[in-house]
Formats: structure tokens, C-alpha cells, sequence
């Protein structure tokens, strides 16, 4: 190994969404024990993701467009083929600045919360998905995927864009055994690992700055509830009822009933964490599916959204003072369940089953096509009255778990060396 190991991560997107810079705190986590003076380089996914906060958060970005990645795929494949014959062109790819990022890693690694999948359809996405991922492969890189998940398959475009890029990885690590299953019938018949998400290792801010924040919103020594709506989950239902997205549907009304209840029945306040957030003012976001919840609630007076932007490590310092959270996001599923706060959840993909497999709480998932408004308040009235025996339940899991994430970095380091 180098002395300076160069790492190139690739795969999340980190503005307007939890989930993407939880992914690449942890991930740093995990690779700085194990090499802790790597130079770590990351791809931001789209090319016009925020730069600058990308390097607020203490990484170096590379900054690039669609135009030069595709030329850099016919380059690498160019390079490829002709080396093959014994022509070296590298005069001419170390010109190319986004190539020569490639070419200077010592390991490309995908950690992209989900990829490959049938719930984002796209002939170009999928191609894209591959691109970045076959520059390494076709540059000779050891290139591998990250505790993320993958399939259903059964979109064509998806399953050809699949099956070309895993059989030529490194290493895969799935963060589901539903995944790992998906995966194996595609063919792909090297080890498959099956590791936690490495969100779940991700710092909360300081009980000082968590105060901060709570005093900042006016939430003054109150115990309140944390409710984490998905715009995935609001623009599935209303195709489905063949509703405008400005309309309430079933979803937006069975989540404010629920919210009306536990005001009612435990005089709490209900705390909104937008979890995704759209760079467009008004922009249909996750903030505005908690307006339109709100909106449909008796008991608006005592509801908060959080309108202000914050970093993952303090929504996650947020979450912790929570008795409850209920979610339809995967990643503030995660914060909670990290935190050994007691979660409900409804979710629009496998897996929201999966991580709650983990802990064997599975039965306190909720498929979004399937809402019934009397089941969930009983599981949430069963939830909240045994959050203590809970708590305690999800605690003795977080250790293994822990331990398990960490030891992903072993796959770093042989793939680099061999």
C-alpha cells in the first residue's frame, strides 16, 4: 500500500437529505480506523450538488458534469481495449482531469444508500449508476459497493446495468439479507456480505448544541414525538388514488389521525424533521407533505416543523431527545433505532422491514399501501406504553451491530492490497 492511500467515494447525495451525509460521516469513520491518514475524495451524485457544502463538511469534492463523465467512460474503455493490444494512451487520460481522479485512487467505493433498483426507474439513470462505477473497473481500480441495497430486478434496463457493473466488483456489501437474495439470482456468484448500514455508527452533536437547537425552535423542556413524513411515500399514494400531490390522501390523513391521537391521549407535541428538502422554494419535499399534514390535524396548535436546515448529526442529537418516532424515512429509522429510541415506521420499500429485522421489531412496520388507521394507534399506544422494556431491547442489539460496521473496513484493505 502506498503510504498516502487515496480513496474515491461515490454514490450519495449530500444536499437536502439526511440519509446521503449520514452515509459519508459513517463511512469516513469506518475507513479512518483503518487508515487513518487516507486521502478520501468524494463524488458528489448529481454533478450539480452542493459544492460548497460538501466542503463545509470537511471533504474534497470533485467537481465534474455529464458531459465529461460520459467522455471519461470512453476514455477508461478506450484505455482498456488498448492495452489489450499493448498501446498505452495515459498522455492522453492523465489530461483528462475527472479520469485522472480515477486514476489516482487506490480504491473506488460505491455507498449509495440504495442503487439499482426498480423503485427508480430510468434507462439513463441505470446507466449512470454503472458509468461511475465501470470507469474504476475498466482503469483496473478495485471498486466495491458499501453496506447499501439493491434489486427488486425486474425492470430490463435495470437488471442489464446490474448484472454488467456487480460481476466485475471487488467486493459487495448489502445491508439486507433481502438484498443479498435479490443480488445472488441476478447470477452473481461471488461472496455476497451482508453488513448493517454504516449510518448507524454516526455521531449525535453535543447535549450542549442539541439544547441549543431546541431552545433556537422554542422547544423548551417539552417531551414531544418526532414524525418523519417522505414525499416518496405522499407522490406513491397519490398516483395510486389518482390525486394531484396538492390533495390530501390517504397517507397525509391517516398520519395526521395519528398525530391528533397521541396529542390528545399524551399531551405531547408532535416535532416535524423534514427529511428531505428541495432547493426550490415551495418545492414538493418532504416539507411540504408535513405542511399538508398539518393542515389536515385538529390540533395544529401543538405541532412544530422544523423549518431550519440542519446537519445530520444534529437532527440526530434532535432525535435522541424523543420518546417516540415515527417514520416514513430510512435514515431517521436508523437515527432512532441507533439511539435506542422506539420507532414506528411506515415505509414504501423492502427495506424498512429489513433494518427492523435487526432488532426483531418488525412487527412495528407498516407497508404505506396497507394503512390501518385502528392497527397503528394500538401499536403505537403498545409502543409508547412499554418505550422502557424497548429502549432496553434495542440497546443489547447496538453493540454487535457496531462492531459489525466497523469490521467492513477490512474489505478496504484487501482489496487495495491484493
Amino acid at each position: 500500500m502506498k503510504k498516502r492511500c487515496s480513496i474515491l467515494l461515490i454514490g450519495t447525495r449530500i444536499k437536502g437529505n439526511l440519509g446521503g451525509p449520514s452515509l459519508l460521516f459513517s463511512t469516513e469513520k469506518v475507513l479512518r480506523s483503518y487508515i487513518p491518514d487516507a486521502s478520501i475524495m468524494f463524488f458528489p451524485i448529481p454533478p450539480e450538488d452542493d459544492i460548497k457544502k460538501i466542503e463545509i463538511y470537511g471533504f474534497k469534492p470533485i467537481k465534474y458534469t455529464h458531459k465529461k463523465l460520459y467522455l471519461s467512460f470512453l476514455l477508461s474503455l478506450m484505455t482498456f481495449m488498448l492495452k489489450k493490444l499493448g498501446i498505452s494512451i495515459s498522455k492522453i487520460t492523465k489530461k483528462h482531469s475527472l479520469l485522472r481522479v480515477f486514476l489516482d485512487a487506490d480504491i473506488v467505493i460505491d455507498i449509495n444508500g440504495i442503487s439499482f433498483t426498480d423503485y427508480f426507474p430510468g434507462k439513463k439513470n441505470y446507466f449512470l449508476q454503472s458509468i461511475r462505477l465501470l470507469i474504476g473497473i475498466l482503469l483496473g481500480k478495485p471498486v466495491g459497493k458499501f453496506t447499501q441495497d439493491m434489486g427488486p430486478f425486474n425492470n430490463f434496463w435495470n437488471r442489464l446495468f446490474a448484472k454488467i457493473t456487480l460481476k466485475h466488483l471487488k467486493f459487495i456489501l448489502v445491508r439486507s439479507e433481502k438484498t443479498k437474495k435479490y443480488v445472488m439470482n441476478l447470477g452473481i456468484n461471488k461472496d455476497i456480505h451482508v453488513y448493517p448500514d454504516t449510518a448507524f455508527i454516526l455521531p449525535a452533536v453535543s447535549s450542549n448544541e442539541i439544547n441549543r437547537i431546541l431552545t433556537q425552535e422554542g422547544i423548551n423542556n417539552q417531551s414531544f414525538v418526532v414524525l418523519v413524513p417522505s414525499r416518496q411515500v405522499d407522490v406513491r399514494i397519490s398516483r395510486k388514488e389518482n390525486k394531484d400531490i396538492s390533495e390530501l390522501n390517504n397517507y397525509v390523513l391517516t398520519v395526521a389521525r395519528v398525530a391528533d391521537y397521541m396529542i390528545e391521549k399524551y399531551g405531547i407535541l408532535i416535532v416535524f424533521i423534514p427529511n428531505e428538502r428541495s432547493s426550490q422554494k415551495d418545492g414538493y419535499d418532504d416539507l411540504y407533505v408535513s405542511k399538508k399534514i398539518v393542515s389536515a390535524m385538529e390540533n395544529k396548535q401543538s405541532t412544530k416543523i422544523l423549518i431550519n436546515s440542519y446537519s445530520a448529526p444534529q437532527i440526530k442529537g434532535i432525535i435522541s431527545k424523543a420518546e417516540l418516532v415515527v417514520s416514513s424515512r430510512y435514515h431517521s429509522t436508523i437515527a432512532a433505532l441507533s439511539l435506542s429510541v422506539p420507532c414506528f415506521v411506515i415505509g414504501w420499500g423492502f427495506k424498512y422491514l429489513e433494518v427492523m429485522k435487526l432488532f426483531n421489531l418488525e412487527k412495528y412496520v407498516c407497508n404505506f399501501e396497507s394503512l390501518e388507521l385502528d392497527k397503528i394507534i394500538e401499536l403505537i399506544e403498545y409502543i409508547w406504553q412499554n418505550r422502557t422494556q424497548i429502549q432496553k431491547h434495542i440497546r443489547n442489539f447496538l453493540p454487535t451491530i457496531e462492531e459489525k460496521i466497523m469490521s467492513t473496513g477490512k474489505y478496504i484493505i484487501t482489496a487495495i492490497n491484493n
